[in-house]
């Protein structure tokens, strides 16, 4: 049984509805992966420059 689908703020979400039933053990295998799916966000710079040389 396989199902398609995408992730969203770090959940997949499928594209049909689907019926899997609460604690069922899935695998998630990654089809394929651009530069057009891959989010913009900030630079791992940008994200710890408030903290960086405070250690």
């Amino acid at each position: 049984m396989s199902f398609r689908g995408y992730v969203e703020k770090g959940v997949v979400v499928f594209d049909e509805p689907t019926a899997i039933p609460e604690g069922t053990v899935v695998e998630v295998v990654v089809c394929e992966v651009s530069p057009a799916n891959v989010p913009v966000g900030l630079s791992l710079w940008d994200r710890l420059k408030d903290v960086a040389g405070k250690a």
